[in-house]
C-alpha cells in the first residue's frame, strides 16, 4: 500500500513552506507528483485566511475547482484579448487582496503572468511585482507545460524566465520549497523510475522494467470487484470514443444526476445575467459532466475526496453494483459504499462563494492525461502512442499508484523527455529544504 498523507501532520518540507508563507514571502512549492502539494495547499489556505484576504486560483478549471477556487481569468476578469494586446483594465479585486494562490503554476502562460502583474500594479497604484500582493505558487514544471497559441523562439515559454518572476524569487522576498516525500507510490523501484522519467533520463534497466510490464499477461483489475482498468490517452477524441463504446454495451436502466449551483455569501448583488455567466464558468471548470448518467455495471471514478483514510479519494476507481434510494452503491477497491450528492464550495473571488451540488462520479473507461493531473488512479492502462509534449509521459505514468496495477501500451522511449530549459532551471534553483 502507498503511504498516505497524515490527516493533520505536515512533513518538515511542508512545515517550511507554511512557515515562509505565513511570514509574507512569495513561495514556490514544487516537487514530484504525489508529494502532498494539494494537502499542503489546503492547510496553507486555512491558516492564511485567518488574518488575510486570500484569492484561490489555478491555471486550469479542474485544478481550480479541486481547491475550491476559480481560474485566474475568472478571478480578475481577464480576457485572452487583453493578454494578447497587453492592454489590461484595472480590477477592484486586487485592491484589498493580501495573498494570491496559483495552483498548477507550471501551466501558466508567461503572457498571462505579465498581464496580471501589470493589472495588479495599475489597480493598486503600487510599483512592485503584482502590486505588492504575496504570491503562493504550486506546481511542477517537469509536468505539462503551458498551452501557448503561437510559441515564438524569442519569447519565454515558462514564467520563471520572466524578469518580474526573478525579481520576486530573489532569495530575500521569495523562496523555493521542493517536496521530496512521495505518498502516492510506496515501491522504491517505481518511485526511482518516475524520478528519472521526470528529468527525461531513463536507464537501460528502467526501460527493461517498462518492457516487462508491457509484456506481462493481461489480468483482471482485482479479484471479484469487477473494476476494470482506466485507459489514459493524450487526445480527448480517443477518450470520448472509448467511453461511448463501453457504456453502450450495458443494457441496464440509466439514472441521471444533474449538477446544481447555489449562490451564497457575497452573491446577493448578482443579476440574472451575471448568475448565468458564473454558472457557465463553474460548470465548464468542474471535472464532472454537467449531467452524469449512471447504470449498473458502469465503470466510474471519484471526483472528490470523500474519505481518504479508506481510499475514497479523488481518482479512486469503482463499479456501480446497484441503486438504493436513488443513489448508486459502488464497489471500490477496498470498500463498498453508497455515493450521495456531494457539496463543494467554490470561491468566485474573495467574499463571493457558490455551492456546487453534484454526483462525485464520472465514467472512467478512459480519460485524458490533461484531466488526470492531481489524481491517483489505482488501476491504470497507459496508451502512450500519442505522447508528443514535454512532461506528458511523466505526468501519465505518475498517476499510477503501483507497478502491480499498471498496464502500458504503445510506449516508445523517445516519448520520455524533459524540457532542457526546465532542467536548467531546477539545476540552478536554490531551495530552502
Amino acid at each position: 500500500m502507498k503511504r498516505k498523507q497524515p490527516s493533520t501532520e505536515l512533513t518538515t518540507e511542508q512545515e517550511t513552506a507554511l512557515h515562509h508563507a505565513l511570514l509574507g514571502q512569495h513561495v514556490f512549492i514544487t516537487g514530484p507528483a504525489g508529494t502532498g502539494k494539494s494537502f499542503l495547499l489546503q492547510t496553507m489556505i486555512k491558516s492564511l485566511k485567518t488574518t488575510k484576504v486570500v484569492a484561490i486560483t489555478a491555471t486550469t478549471g479542474i485544478a481550480a475547482v479541486n481547491i475550491g477556487g476559480t481560474t485566474l481569468f475568472n478571478m480578475f476578469s481577464m480576457h485572452p484579448k487583453m493578454v494578447d494586446s497587453g492592454d489590461v483594465r484595472s480590477c477592484k479585486r486586487w485592491i484589498d487582496l493580501d495573498v494570491l494562490i496559483i495552483d498548477e503554476i507550471s501551466m501558466c502562460d508567461p503572457a498571462l503572468f505579465l498581464a496580471l502583474d501589470k493589472q495588479a500594479r495599475v489597480s493598486r497604484h503600487v510599483e512592485k511585482p503584482f502590486g505588492g500582493v504575496q504570491l503562493i505558487m504550486i506546481g511542477d514544471f517537469f509536468q505539462l507545460p503551458p498551452i501557448v497559441k503561437q510559441p515564438l523562439s524569442d519569447k519565454p515559454l515558462f514564467i520563471f524566465q520572466l524578469p518580474v518572476y526573478q525579481a520576486m524569487m530573489n532569495g530575500e522576498t521569495g523562496v523555493n520549497v521542493e517536496l521530496q516525500t512521495i505518498f502516492r507510490q510506496s515501491e522504491h523501484e517505481f518511485a526511482t523510475l518516475l524520478n528519472h522519467m521526470r528529468i527525461g533520463q531513463l536507464s537501460a534497466t528502467e526501460l527493461t522494467i517498462i518492457k516487462k510490464i508491457m509484456d506481462r499477461p493481461i489480468t483482471e483489475a482485482s479479484d471479484g470487484t469487477g473494476i476494470q482498468y482506466t485507459k489514459l490517452f493524450g487526445r480527448k477524441q480517443n477518450v470520448a470514443t472509448v467511453n461511448q463504446q463501453e457504456v453502450r454495451k450495458i443494457q441496464s436502466a440509466r439514472v441521471v444526476y444533474d449538477m446544481e449551483i447555489q449562490y451564497g455569501v457575497g452573491c446577493e448583488q448578482f443579476g440574472t445575467r451575471e448568475k448565468e455567466k458564473y454558472k457557465q464558468q463553474v460548470m465548464k471548470n468542474i471535472s464532472n459532466d454537467v449531467s452524469v448518467e449512471l447504470c449498473v455495471g458502469a465503470q466510474v471514478m471519484l471526483t472528490a475526496n470523500l474519505d481518504v483514510r479508506i481510499g475514497l479519494a479523488n481518482g479512486a476507481r469503482g463499479v456501480v453494483l446497484e441503486f438504493l434510494d436513488g443513489y448508486p452503491i459502488v464497489q471500490f477497491v477496498d470498500t463498498k459504499v453508497r455515493v450521495c450528492l456531494h457539496k463543494l464550495e467554490v470561491e468566485l473571488y474573495p467574499g463571493a462563494t457558490v455551492t456546487i451540488q453534484a454526483m462525485p462520479l464520472k465514467l472512467a473507461y478512459a480519460i485524458t492525461i490533461h484531466k488526470s493531473q492531481g489524481q491517483s488512479i489505482n488501476f491504470l492502462e497507459l496508451h502512450m502512442g500519442q505522447c508528443w509534449e514535454y512532461g506528458q509521459c511523466y505526468t501519465a505514468f505518475s498517476r499510477a499508484t503501483s507497478m502491480e496495477t499498471l498496464r502500458i501500451k504503445e510506449f516508445t522511449p523517445q516519448s520520455v523527455k524533459a524540457h532542457p530549459i526546465v532542467k536548467e532551471f531546477y539545476a540552478q534553483m536554490s531551495v530552502c529544504c
